[in-house]
């Protein structure tokens, strides 16, 4: 099991966390329960339960 991390950039403020289970047998993983309500930057990260960051990326969300 981990979690998804979703954190606004600009300010430091976690929007949300999302646990998830996952399987070793998984070779890719889409979080399909991850949205994006307002424009801005974030980092999205993969935790392990204990808090280790497995991987972590940025996402910026524009208005159209």
């Amino acid at each position: 099991d981990v979690n998804v991390n979703i954190t606004n950039k600009a300010t430091g403020e976690v929007v949300e966390t999302i646990p998830f289970t996952v399987q070793p047998s998984m070779d890719y993983i889409y979080f399909n329960e991850v949205a994006f309500t307002k424009p801005g930057t974030y980092r999205v990260s993969c935790l392990k339960k204990d808090g280790t960051i497995i991987a972590t990326g940025e996402v910026e969300i524009v208005n159209k």
